[in-house]
């Protein structure tokens, strides 16, 4: 346009004032609309990167496609006003020259202004992806090592229930044990009493055939031989006999007695056995509900670890996605500023 301004006065020196004033005018008219309409043009582009710069991703591609159909329509309107200049003889003023240098000037401001914004939102998309990456990546690492966690107690919740199984089953078999060392001890019991009332019978009888006995050796010796000698020699016989069977009772009074004895020690050791085996199916049996207890108590925090594997997976997913899809903004952005070739 100062090229055109320049050579114009040279070219048409005889010019009145009147007559290069009209053309000037409707030039500077026409200049104007074409101002006008690239101005009008460029507003739905500046509104939509202004609400794209307040945060509306979804007007990122319309705001880089005006852009470029903005760029297009001045570059057309700079070339059919080139066109129209150089075809015609028209004389611009200095004021009209400086009116378009002017909005030139303005117009690429704003989109020199416009650009630098997506830039900036560029920069900001690439830093907001790379810490959504480095969170992302963070939260997995600690998911993999909660996941880790709630696999081992899982292993130890596994164990800890074999255990509390394993122990009431040795409980189990215990009272098992301490339930039969009872029943033979109160076998070992009745046999017991069935031979110590035998054989006390037999005491109690072997003893008052001895006292029967003694008592016609002592009648014996007490008759006088001369006048009563059979019945003394009588007494006397019948009085051994009575003493040697006694003898012969009480002895196998006593054997039966001593067997008796055996198995009322027999019964007593069952008995003291089968005390120790139950003790010790409680305390078995008190360890396997302990055992079970920790089971439970390991359940519920493998379930807790479990919970939170999950939920930093998913964490962790969210934010590497977010991370992707600001990287893929910020890609748009870059394309929009400096398109690939």
């Amino acid at each position: 346009v100062a090229g055109v301004s320049a050579s114009s006065p040279s070219s048409s020196p005889s010019s009145s004032p009147s007559s290069s004033s009209s053309p000037s005018s409707s030039s500077c008219s026409s200049q104007a609309s074409l101002i006008q309409t690239s101005d009008d043009s460029s507003r739905p582009a500046q509104r939509a990167c202004r609400s794209f710069l307040r945060g509306d991703s979804s007007a990122l591609r319309v705001c880089g496609a005006v852009l470029v159909a903005l760029l297009f329509g001045v570059a057309l309107v700079a070339f059919n006003d080139a066109d129209m200049i150089t075809g015609s003889d028209v004389v611009l003023s200095t004021q009209d020259v400086q009116m378009l240098d002017k909005e030139d000037s303005q117009f690429q401001d704003r989109i020199s202004r416009q650009m630098r914004q997506l830039m900036k939102r560029a920069k900001k998309e690439e830093a907001n992806a790379d810490e959504e990456s480095h969170e992302g990546l963070s939260l997995d690492t600690k998911a993999k090592r909660t996941c880790k966690i709630a696999e081992v107690l899982q292993n130890t919740d596994d164990g800890l229930e074999n255990r509390a199984r394993t122990q009431k089953e040795a409980a189990t078999s215990l009272e098992g044990r301490a339930a039969e060392l009872l029943g033979a001890a109160n076998i070992e019991q009745k046999t017991f009493e069935a031979l110590h009332k035998k054989g006390s019978s037999l005491k109690e009888a072997g003893q008052n055939l001895m006292t029967s006995g003694t008592k016609l050796l002592s009648k014996g010796k007490a008759l006088n031989a001369t006048t009563h000698g059979k019945e003394k020699e009588k007494e006397k016989t019948e009085g051994d006999k009575k003493e040697d069977k006694a003898k012969k009772i009480l002895a196998q009074a006593h054997v039966i007695l001593s067997k008796a004895t055996l198995h009322k020690n027999k019964a007593d050791e069952l008995r003291a056995e089968a005390d120790r085996t139950s003790k010790a199916a409680q305390a078995v049996m008190q360890l396997g509900e302990k055992f079970e207890r920790r089971a439970v108590s390991h359940r519920l925090k493998t379930m807790t670890y479990r919970s939170k594997c999950t939920m930093m997976r998913a964490k962790a997913e969210a934010a590497l996605r977010k991370a992707e899809d600001e990287a893929k903004n910020a890609e748009v952005l870059h394309n929009i500023f400096k398109p690939k070739k």
